[in-house]
């Protein structure tokens, strides 16, 4: 059932259990003959990395984000996969990354958990490699982000 956000992220929740089948059409979302008129991609430029992302943080919620597990989620290799990020100047690693680095940004200046809480659900191994994380992306400690949200 949906619900009101508090926020103005869009956030949309999928079972692991759907998110985990394979896909047995791959990649038609990226084919143009094959749109329906009044249809849309699932990212405007027809990249793998905008639908991986989504996927991506269905993974991290339950804690184990990983390239094989996105690969079966994908209906491809692992190999093929990391060809298709190659083909699009990206990586998983990077992809993670990113989306690690958005998720605890958004929470620190707008959210109010605890830094040891947000580190645990982004999956780093303690709150202390969040905090280098935080300062290799912004220049300053977690701590000055979250003075600064409120």
């Amino acid at each position: 059932m949906p619900t009101a956000s508090t926020s103005r992220f869009l956030e949309i929740e999928i079972k692991a259990s759907v998110a985990d089948r394979r896909f047995f059409k791959i990649a038609r979302d990226r084919r143009l003959d094959r749109f329906a008129p009044d249809s849309k991609p699932l990212t405007e430029d027809r990249s793998l990395s905008g639908p991986a992302r989504a996927v991506l943080r269905l993974h991290l919620r339950d804690g184990r984000p990983s390239i094989d597990r996105l690969a079966v989620a994908a209906g491809v290799s692992r190999r093929s996969l990391q060809r298709q990020f190659a083909a699009e100047g990206t990586s998983f690693s990077d992809l993670l990354e990113g989306l690690r680095r958005d998720m605890a940004l958004q929470e620190l200046e707008h959210g109010g958990r605890r830094i040891d809480d947000i580190s645990a659900h982004l999956g780093y191994s303690n709150q202390s490699t969040l905090s280098r994380a935080v300062r290799r992306w912004t220049g300053q400690p977690p701590s000055g982000l979250r003075r600064r949200g409120l």
